[in-house]
């Protein structure tokens, strides 16, 4: 019968559909400058409210706060009254404030740390150029992936750095977070609006110069993160933004297979590796330099965020074992009282032989035994306390020799460059790739440094 009554509305005129022309263009453009409806707002610097709707309402504890006694003021703080007198004071939330206070599923990027990362990436895209056409030899888009998009927060700040590579975003409503589902009749109106809809923004997301690829294992993690990145800021760095849920693996082997078929159709001659960056924030982030890496543009850069030095350890092991064409830069951590990160020294290295040991160096073992008993005891101490320090820089320690049978293995190294202790925070580390030529050639320049330059470019 639904069908029925839906074929007598659009006979007799009495439809209440809106035609795809009225959604793409009776839409007025977005005023960056002032409160609009979906915006969250900073109230008393404290908490945010749900996302700003015409003839809504917050409750706090003292009084509600109308939505409509914000909607279309300027950003610049104010003070609102509610019904029961009390006074609020209202802002804008800045991007750091916006991420610790939206609503989680998982623990976000906060704000200094993905400040850090995004500059190690140092990213600098080339301003939107209408001139330069979209489909030119020179005009190849800059693409990076972030693997783990989890809460938003790192995505949203390398959106932000790319923004401007791009041309200015449609003023037309955003496509559904989840889509229509087809089966349902009553809702055939609406899925040919947001087919329409879907199809305006995927034409202009093929004039875009730079983008970011965001790929997360779990569903509800994604839809949540990209719920979080529509709520700042009326959706300003959503269209530079591909969300996709899956495993990366599988990503980058589809991502191929579009790419390989695109380029035969247009008989084009692109390379086939498309990364310029890569951002790896997810368990296990050394299994996934295997699958990425072959993505990678030469010179491409690839940094990944983990919570221990070790696994940075685990990374560097699996590009030496797997012969990966990817060279170690910067090792930072990240904690409070850090300003830039402090560096570390994360190496595979052959061990001395014990016929190279010195002669004294019976009595230095010793002395340094006792040394390692008490450093160890030092550790153990600041462990309990919280402290992520592992001990003073060791660099010019004398190097102890192995037994016979383990001294054709590489061991890993792992310490601070300076003698700082530091609270919380992870560990970055930045790869990039480099081709065969380049390695060799790296191995040879090194061999040629000497002093303060040798032990800063191990």
């Amino acid at each position: 019968m639904s069908g029925v009554f839906q074929f007598l509305k659009r006979a007799f005129g009495f439809s209440t559909r809106r035609s795809s022309k009225d959604v793409l263009t009776n839409v007025l453009a977005k005023d960056l400058t002032r409160f609009a409806e979906g915006d969250r707002v900073l109230v008393d610097d404290l908490r945010l409210t749900a996302p700003l709707q015409r003839n809504s309402k917050s409750e706090f504890q003292h009084g509600s706060l109308f939505h409509n006694d914000i909607l279309g003021k300027p950003l610049s703080p104010f003070f609102v009254r509610s019904g029961k007198g009390g006074l609020y004071k209202i802002d804008h939330p800045s991007l750091d404030q916006y991420v610790s206070l939206t609503p989680r599923l998982v623990t976000p990027v906060y704000s200094n740390y993905a400040s850090s990362i995004v500059s190690l990436l140092d990213i600098h895209p080339a301003p939107y150029d209408e001139r330069i056409p979209s489909n030119g030899a020179s005009s190849r888009s800059l693409e990076i992936l972030e693997a783990g998009t989890g809460h938003g927060s790192l995505t949203l700040h390398v959106a932000r750095a790319i923004a401007a590579a791009n041309p200015p975003p449609l003023h037309i409503e955003l496509p559904q977070l989840h889509p229509v589902d087809p089966q349902r009749s009553e809702l055939a109106d609406k899925r040919d609006i947001q087919n329409s809809i879907i199809q305006e923004w995927n034409r202009w997301k093929e004039r875009r110069r730079a983008v970011l690829h965001t790929v997360e294992k779990v569903v509800a993690n994604r839809f949540h993160a990209e719920k979080i990145v529509r709520g700042y800021r009326q959706a300003l760095y959503w269209p530079h933004i591909d969300f996709y849920a899956g495993d990366v693996k599988d990503w980058v082997e589809e991502q191929f297979k579009l790419r390989r078929a695109r380029k035969w159709n247009l008989l084009s001659r692109t390379e086939d590796s498309f990364l310029d960056y890569v951002l790896l924030d997810m368990p296990g982030v050394h299994k996934q330099l295997t699958h990425v890496h072959s993505a990678m543009r030469d010179g491409a850069k690839l940094v990944v965020f983990v919570p221990s030095v070790t696994q940075i350890g685990d990374c560097a092991r699996v590009i030496q074992e797997g012969s990966l064409p990817l060279t170690m830069e910067t090792v930072l951590e990240l904690g409070e009282g850090i300003s830039s990160g402090r560096r570390w020294d994360v190496r595979m290295v052959m061990p001395r032989r014990a016929k190279d040991t010195p002669k004294s160096a019976t009595s230095t073992l010793a002395e340094q035994s006792e040394s390692e008993s008490e450093n160890e005891k030092l550790a153990t101490a600041n462990m309990r306390d919280g402290d992520n320090s592992v001990g003073q820089d060791s660099a010019d320690a004398t190097a102890v020799p192995l037994p016979d049978e383990q001294q054709d293995e590489p061991v890993m190294v792992c310490r601070p460059l300076v003698g700082e202790r530091t609270f919380g925070g992870g560990f970055i580390a930045l790869f990039r790739k480099i081709s065969p030529e380049s390695a060799a050639l790296a191995v040879e320049w090194r061999r040629g440094q000497t002093g303060r330059a040798k032990k800063r470019n191990r």
